[in-house]
């Protein structure tokens, strides 16, 4: 699931929650080690697990045709 949101400064942000397989896939290199170790942990334990992400959009989008 994606909401699209403007910030009070003007910026167009994307939010993004699902499962942490999907999510890999679209995430930054940076800190896969660490988010793929602690949602396996959560996951060896019997729990569900969900990833959320963000990303600023900068090319010029119209909200109203979303």
């Amino acid at each position: 699931m994606s909401v699209v949101v403007k910030a009070p400064d003007g910026k167009v942000i994307v939010f993004v929650k699902g499962a942490d397989s999907s999510l890999f896939k679209m995430s930054q290199k940076a800190r896969m080690d660490k988010l793929r170790n602690d949602c396996n942990n959560m996951a060896s334990k019997g729990l569900r697990t969900l990833v959320f992400g963000m990303r600023e959009l900068n090319e010029p989008i119209d909200l109203d045709t979303l």
